[in-house]
């Protein structure tokens, strides 16, 4: 039965390992164009800034993107599954590093929404 399972721990490990570093890619990336953005001025008559509201709504498809690897990070830390010392502490580094991840995202939110 352990034969079944060990495959299915490594591919799970990889994916954890994918997930996180997709979304901290992601994040750098929405990071960089939120911080080098330049709203335009208000009251020009030119109707809504486009780079702008891109970035308003990426900011859910990059906060669905965080959360699915925050999510699949804890269950994995809070599943018995892997017996090895070393994965368990892997799944929590991954754990405190969407935890880390999420401060700047939500800072970002908070001062575009006013």
């Amino acid at each position: 039965m352990s034969a079944q399972m060990a495959p299915q721990r490594i591919e799970m490990k990889y994916y954890n390992r994918i997930s996180l570093a997709i979304s901290v890619l992601v994040l750098s990336a929405w990071l960089y164009f939120c911080l080098s953005y330049s709203p335009r001025h208000g009251g020009d008559g030119m109707g809504p800034d486009p780079r702008g509201l891109i970035l308003v709504l990426s900011a859910w498809l990059v906060g669905a993107i965080m959360l699915h690897s925050s999510i699949l990070s804890m269950v994995l830390a809070a599943s018995k599954e892997p017996a090895n010392f070393v994965h368990r502490r892997e799944y929590r580094i991954c754990v405190w590093i969407n935890i880390v991840s999420w401060i700047p995202f939500l800072l970002i939110m908070y001062a575009m929404a006013g």
